[in-house]
């Protein structure tokens, strides 16, 4: 079950089956994946020419991935991981839906994070041809604790590695 959307058709099977495991919390999430992670939210609207996600017409693969890959608001941020390279984010997680039925949409590893030509902007490279199942994440339901802002800016969260939690 590499695939949790087929195209543009859900493949209702394999979302059933995730469906009913456990609900994940950040505890869990950091359990399964070991790295730190970027967890984005991807909401209904178009961004950028970019669909936006609605589960009634799932997006294909490839414009999910397009929509978690940029361009998101990490600042400073990147310019520490650059001098500490274990706190960057190493998968890139795209959950959405409201905070009550939130689902992981993708997960995928990310190779390098690349600067865009907005100051504090950036996109994150991903294996050429990625699965978007990594840590087998995607269709997973996400805990409601997970929070996210209406702003851009706060549009992601960063969770750190369990030993960069001390």
């Amino acid at each position: 079950m590499n695939s949790f959307f087929n195209s543009k058709t859900c493949c209702l099977k394999t979302l059933c089956l995730r469906l009913m495991d456990t609900i994940l919390d950040e505890d869990t999430i950091l359990d399964k994946t070991a790295h730190p992670l970027l967890v984005v939210f991807i909401n209904e609207d178009e961004s950028e020419g970019r669909r936006g996600f609605s589960l009634g017409d799932p997006p294909s693969d490839s414009e999910i991935l397009d929509r978690m890959v940029k361009w998101w608001q990490l600042g400073s941020r990147v310019q520490k991981w650059e001098k500490n390279p274990e706190l960057q984010p190493k998968v890139l997680v795209g959950v959405a839906l409201d905070p009550a039925h939130r689902i992981i949409i993708g997960a995928v590893k990310i190779d390098k994070i690349l600067k865009s030509k907005e100051p504090d902007f950036y996109e994150m490279r991903t294996p050429e041809k990625p699965s978007l199942d990594a840590h087998q994440l995607r269709g997973r339901r996400l805990c409601a604790d997970i929070k996210f802002g209406r702003p851009k800016t706060l549009n992601f969260r960063i969770l750190p590695a369990r030993s960069d939690l001390g």
